[in-house]
């Protein structure tokens, strides 16, 4: 299904960012960490075709912050979260994870 859409809108960065949320919620981190800086590396949508400007921009670096936190990389989520931030000021969600970082992780299971 992802592959379909994929090739009837590709060009469109809603549609990577779409296929990269789908992969994480199925598990697969390593293919919507790939998804989610591919939609950053494409940026925000240029034309009036895109649902979601955020898919190139401030929603894939928080959800890319996500990824990193959760596998320990705190340094790069942090940045990730600021990325968020600079294009999305006040943004609740990268707030917290900015917060979250400065203190210890919450046990738990992290993301594989």
């Amino acid at each position: 299904l992802v592959e379909g859409a994929l090739e009837l809108a590709g060009e469109r960065t809603d549609t990577h960012f779409l296929a990269a949320l789908l992969a994480l919620d199925c598990g697969d981190v390593a293919a919507a960490e790939a998804g989610f800086r591919g939609c950053l590396a494409r940026g925000p949508a240029r034309s009036g075709v895109e649902r979601s400007a955020a898919a190139g921009s401030w929603a894939a670096a928080y959800n890319l912050g996500v990824i990193c936190e959760h596998t320990q990389r705190p340094e790069e989520a942090a940045a990730l979260y600021r990325a968020a931030l600079a294009a999305h000021p006040g943004d609740a969600r990268s707030l917290a994870g900015l917060e979250r970082l400065r203190g210890p992780l919450p046990p738990g299971p992290a993301i594989r």
